[in-house]
């Protein structure tokens, strides 16, 4: 409040005072001091020089009020609600002066009306108490018990309320004082942790460290032995991560027990071990991508398995595994698996599962990129899904999709076979890492692969080059001089048709050599353009059948054909159609004589390929001398053949590139059986 107003409100009391006796009467007795205030702006109070003396304030300004004891007795923005409650000098407030002096005065309040101004005021008059005749140290006696109860109040609601917790036990370790907080900490309610020992609640891999400590304590009064971070059970059921001090009081008669103060730090805990964990994953998933680096092909699956035991074992899964899709024919396949110790392996079992037995919800999220998580199997909806499962005593689970270039090919799974597991978020973050890993290192794999199979093809295809080089070189050579000492002839002697007939036999050999030649070199373009198609293997055989029709005819040969009249086959058709017209064309050569005239063409299909036999009833190759060499380059089996030891090579050259197999079976004298089998025919 400024100078001038302060001088206006004394202008007002003396103003109030002349005009009235009482008044004047009351400033006399007020004889400790006088506050004046006006009713519409109390801020803007005044105090005479006595008050200011009595209670020790620097200046006029100070509000004498702020120096209550107790400064919810009296607030002076609420001085009409007081009016009434100090209407005589019986009430008294008790101030505290600058040195902590407690003083006490008697208080009364006046509502007065100044008619200069016509305005109301509130004159406060402050009165020594004389009448009680207190000395000083009676005040300060009293003073100070009301200090020590305040005091005792507030430790009481800073216990009450602070997030800390107290526990006073015995020597025997058993509570005979607990703060509030316990309940908010561990969830025991002060008269429950009564009835229970420290050590009943502690973890048991902390007991012994703990006993330590309560040793230590004991054999040291007075100093604070710290107790590190230690696990203790919730009320509830599960752990809280507790730090503290053990202190010694016994000694102190007012104690008399040791004081276990303590605080909850399991977020901080929580917090702390995924900062571990988190760095752990990290360094074991650049252990395993370091590991995949530069792997040669025959340690793939050594490699792979490896790095599912290590991420299985740091997330405390019992068994790790890797499933592939097949959406073309609806099959699951289990590719991988680790287990841990006297855990059963279940990969046998798990061989092109019908897709049907996951829950619709499981395929959905896989194909859409999510995991699946199962934290409990015995709570699962689908029931079939549910006894798949448990019959392998899986209690918890997940699994995380394989994506490769937006589409599901398979996933990679934990289960927790020895107890139930929750996976938190940090450890599905960094397997659905692990997940993307796994493709892109099998996609390295694949296209490592396919790179040395074609390295090999084209190592083969030199070497076929370079062995039917020196055929072709021959059997060009042969021909060409043919031609020319026919062509000598015909100069000779002129025309004659025996000689003609000899030089149209040599053409017809050399063209076919040079087809042959252009077979061979253009093999691998022939495999690209010839396009994989729905083919209907009755047919097929008809169109071999009509082309072998004249060598059938001019050999009186019976073919049996017995193959399913609507069964198709997905396949390169040309290949077959190559394929059959070769292995019949050798059956019909050297299978049928004067006395076997039949050939069986037989077809079916098994559960795993497709299987095709060309029969003959001939006198049969003897395998143990031309066995290993049948199906090579230039191998011939008669010398009286015409042949130029292509077609078997040219046969089996075909079926690996439909991704097949041929075999032969023969006896001498009793005939010979060509078997394809096809596995990708469906």
């Amino acid at each position: 409040m400024s100078t001038v107003e302060a001088s206006k409100i004394k202008d007002n009391l003396i103003q109030i005072i002349s005009s009235s006796e009482k008044i004047f009467d009351f400033t006399q007795e007020a004889n400790a001091g006088l506050c004046l205030i006006p009713e519409k702006n109390p801020s803007a109070f005044w105090i005479n020089i006595v008050l200011q003396e009595n209670l020790n304030l620097s200046d006029s300004s100070k509000n004498p009020f702020e120096t209550l004891i107790d400064p919810e007795d009296f607030q002076i923005e609420n001085i009409a609600t007081y009016a009434e409650h100090f209407a005589s000098w019986d009430k008294k407030l008790d101030f505290l002066l600058a040195d902590c002096d407690p003083v006490f005065f008697c208080i009364n309040i006046k509502k007065v009306f100044n008619p200069t101004n016509k305005e109301n005021f509130y004159l406060i008059g402050f009165k020594n108490d004389s009448n009680k005749n207190q000395t000083l140290a009676n005040r300060k006696k009293e003073y100070q018990i009301r200090e020590l109860k305040s005091s005792e109040r507030r430790f009481k609601s800073l216990v009450k309320h602070a997030s800390d917790a107290i526990l006073i036990v015995n020597a025997k370790g058993k509570p005979i004082f607990v703060s509030h907080a316990l309940e908010n900490i561990l969830g025991y309610t002060s008269k429950e942790a009564k009835d229970i020992y420290i050590l009943d609640v502690c973890h048991p891999d902390f007991v012994e460290e703990i006993k330590q400590c309560f040793k230590d304590c004991l054999n040291n009064p007075g100093k604070p032995i710290i107790k590190h971070a230690s696990k203790w059970k919730h009320k509830n059921g599960s752990w809280r991560w507790l730090e503290g001090i053990f202190t010694n009081m016994l000694h102190d008669p007012a104690i008399n027990g040791i004081v276990d103060n303590f605080r909850d730090i399991t977020k901080l805990m929580n917090a702390r071990n995924v900062l571990v964990m988190k760095s752990k994953l990290q360094r074991l998933l650049m252990n395993i991508s370091t590991r995949y680096i530069n792997i040669p092909l025959e340690k793939v699956e050594e490699t792979i398995n490896e790095s599912l035991m290590d991420l299985g074992r740091f997330v405390e899964a019992d068994r790790a595994y890797i499933f592939d899709y097949d959406f073309n024919n609806n099959t699951c396949t289990n590719t991988f698996e680790w287990c841990e110790e006297n855990i059963s392996p279940e990969i046998h079992r798990n061989h092109k599962l019908p897709i049907e037995i996951f829950d619709s919800i499981w395929l959905k999220n896989h194909k859409s990129g999510l995991p699946n998580i199962v934290p409990k199997v015995e709570e699962l909806d689908n029931e079939e899904f549910r006894t798949l499962l448990l019959k392998q005593d899986i209690k918890s689970l997940i699994t995380l999709p394989l994506m490769k270039n937006g589409e599901c090919i398979g996933f990679v799974g934990f289960d927790s076979v020895k107890r139930v597991h929750f996976y938190n978020s940090t450890e599905i973050t960094f397997l659905n890492v692990f997940a993307e890993m796994l493709v892109n290192f099998r996609m390295r794999m694949d296209n490592t692969q396919r790179l040395q199979e074609l390295v090999i093809k084209v190592e083969e295809q030199n070497k076929r080059l370079m062995d039917f080089s020196f055929i072709t070189s021959h059997n060009i050579r042969s021909s060409v001089s043919n031609l020319i000492g026919l062509t000598d002839l015909i100069e000779i002697e002129g025309k004659n048709s025996e000689y003609t007939d000899m030089l149209r036999s040599s053409a017809h050999k050399l063209d076919s050599t040079i087809k042959n030649i252009s077979q061979l070199l253009n093999f691998e373009s022939a495999l690209v353009q010839n396009k994989i198609e729905d083919c209907k293997l009755i047919k097929l055989t008809e169109r071999v059948l009509d082309k072998k029709s004249e060598l059938i005819n001019n050999k009186n040969a019976e073919i049996q054909v017995k193959i399913p009249k609507d069964y198709k086959i997905k396949i390169a058709s040309e290949y077959l159609e190559n394929i059959l017209l070769n292995l019949l064309d050798n059956a019909l050569k050297y299978g049928v004589d004067e006395n076997n005239k039949c050939i069986k063409i037989e077809a079916k299909p098994t559960s795993t390929h497709f299987e095709i036999k060309i029969i003959d009833f001939g006198n049969g190759i003897n395998l143990k001398q031309h066995g290993k060499k049948l199906f090579k380059l230039g191998t011939r089996l008669s010398n009286n053949s015409d042949g130029q030891g292509i077609g078997l090579f040219m046969c089996k050259t075909q079926v690996r590139a439909l991704k097949g197999e041929i075999a032969v079976k023969s006896k001498i004298g009793e005939g010979t059986t060509f078997i394809i089998k096809l596995n990708n025919y469906r």
